[in-house]
Order: C-alpha cells, then structure tokens, then sequence
C-alpha cells in the first residue's frame, strides 16, 4: 500500500511541475509572448535571432511602415542592405506578406554596425511594396552578414514582431 501512496505521489508531483513549466508567461501583451516564442511554436526559421550580442529594436510602426535600429555589443562589425522581409501572422503560422506589385526590387547599398555602437534610426516606407497593412501581427526581417574577406561571411537573420491596430 505504502508503494501505491508513493508511486501515486510522485505521479502527481510530476505532473504539477510538467504543467507548471509550460504556463505562458504572467502579464504579457500578445505581441510580447510572441516576441519571446521559440521559431518553431509559429513555424520560423530555426535561426532568427541567434546572434549573441547584435539585436534589432523597432519603433514608430503604422500600416505603411517603421523605423528599425540596431544595437551590437560585440566586438565584430556586421553589414546590413536596403532589403527585408515581412510577415505576417495567420492561424498561429508565419505567412509572407505578397508585394501588391509585379517586377520589384531592393536596391543594393551595404550599411555598417560597427561594433560596440547602435546604429541610426531608419525610416522603412513598405507601402509602394505591401500598401497600407490591415491590423494583426507582424515580424520585419533582416539579415546582416559578418564578412572575413570578400567571399568569406556568415549570413545573420534578425528579426522583430509587432502589432498593427
């Protein structure tokens, strides 16, 4: 009888543990818990935002745009384009949003993140691409590069989501 107690015990403190580990985080916005899932709880690359010490902010977002900045506490330089991604949030899976147009395109400029520095506000206008975004959630995407010499250089994909209301 005494195994019975004892098994039915740790069953149970093992299944208080196993549900108190996977409740969503207290106080946060949607926006926030989404910040903070894992890449593949909404079907994301596995390497988005793994770049110890470089992150992307964002601010300022409406449905025809945004401003991004970088921050890099790190003591490599990394190179960023003109180019992004944006997607957008459909039945708990990331979909990208389609251009509006046909026959388009980014230009090529190569900006710096210096290290150890945060770089200039820039001003994203998405609406000659996507047009005006209807309200729900969003991820803007970047990818910067670490280069040794020309042809050596690893690929980083950042990104940030956000909330259209």
């Amino acid at each position: 009888m005494k195994k019975i107690i004892l098994i039915a015990t740790a069953l149970c403190l093992l299944l208080v543990v196993t549900v108190g580990c996977n409740a969503s985080p207290v106080g946060l916005t949607e926006a926030e818990r989404l910040a903070q899932s894992t890449p593949s709880e909404y079907n994301l690359p596995l390497d988005v935002n793994i770049l110890d010490g470089v992150s992307m902010k964002i601010q300022d977002v409406s449905p025809t745009g945004l401003v991004f900045f970088f921050e890099n506490q790190t003591d490599n330089e990394y190179i960023y384009g003109s180019d992004f991604i944006l997607y957008t949030l459909s039945n708990n899976t990331w979909e990208r949003v389609e251009p509006i147009i046909e026959n388009w395109a980014f230009t090529s400029e190569a900006y710096s993140i210096f290290p150890n520095a945060t770089t200039a506000e820039t001003s994203v206008d998405w609406q000659w691409l996507f047009g005006e975004l209807p309200s729900g959630y969003y991820q803007f995407q970047k990818e910067i590069l670490f280069v040794r010499r020309p042809g050596d250089f690893d690929r980083h994909l950042l990104a940030a989501t956000f909330l259209i209301r």
